[in-house]
């Protein structure tokens, strides 16, 4: 390139780039917004699925009696982690954590750690009462809330160890000072929060790497589907009471 172009008409030059840098940034702005019209139209289609396969489930559960009735709940509990795995989870990776956010759609502003917990619970259709309280309170009580069982350990470490003993599933997790998913998922385990670390935003580690969950000194958690009476309450649509309990 003719470097001396530069200094003859400098001023030119320096327009030109700044419409070039102006365009691009509109058309990103632009580009955004349709994302993210179109994620929120499609996450809408998920939700009213979701529904309309939980009144087909309540229908079997409803006529069917003893090991039928069993092997519903079963199929069930399957059905729930995957949804909740495959499909809702996905579609609030990316999106914004903030202390004070509560956005109810992903991609949409922000969302605080408790909130993408209860948040993503209530759009799987789980009726909670408190919910923001839930979300906003200590993780323990949104832990007992939700299990049957709990477990509290004090190392990360021997965590991971009682949930590689269980079966897939998805685990609720309340750390020192955060909430978030556990996932054991064909025998991987993950960790799926909105972080408050860089990027500050949600996301699916690796249980191993995250600085989130192995910078705590205290573990409280929960399996939340597999033998655990929270999928038959979802399937009847009864309301999970909100338990102060540590």
């Amino acid at each position: 390139m003719n470097t001396r172009f530069f200094y003859v008409v400098p001023i030119i030059a320096c327009c030109v780039l700044l419409m070039i840098i102006s365009m691009s940034f509109s058309n990103q702005k632009t580009h955004s917004e349709i994302t993210v019209k179109s994620d929120t139209t499609a996450y809408i289609a998920l939700l009213k699925q979701i529904q309309k396969s939980h009144d087909s489930i309540l229908q079997i559960y409803n006529t069917s009696t003893g090991e039928k009735r069993i092997v519903c709940i079963e199929n069930t509990e399957r059905y729930l982690i995957e949804t909740y795995y495959k499909d809702i989870i996905p579609a609030w990776l990316g999106t914004k954590w903030e202390f004070y956010g509560e956005t109810e759609m992903p991609g949409d502003s922000s969302i605080a750690c408790g909130h993408f917990v209860v948040t993503t619970l209530k759009h799987l259709g789980c009726r909670l009462e408190n919910a923001h309280e839930m979300a906003t309170n200590y993780s323990a009580y949104m832990v007992n809330s939700l299990c049957d069982t709990s477990y509290k350990v004090y190392k990360g470490d021997l965590l991971i160890e009682i949930i590689k003993k269980h079966p897939d599933d998805i685990w609720v997790v309340g750390l020192k000072n955060h909430s978030a998913l556990i996932v054991k998922y064909r025998g991987r385990i993950r960790f799926v929060h909105s972080s408050y670390f860089l990027p500050t935003m949600v996301i699916d580690e690796s249980i191993e790497d995250s600085q989130t969950f192995n910078g705590s000194t205290i573990y409280v958690a929960g399996n939340l589907f597999k033998g655990n009476t929270l999928t038959e309450k979802w399937i009847k649509g009864e309301e999970i009471k909100y338990r102060k309990k540590y």
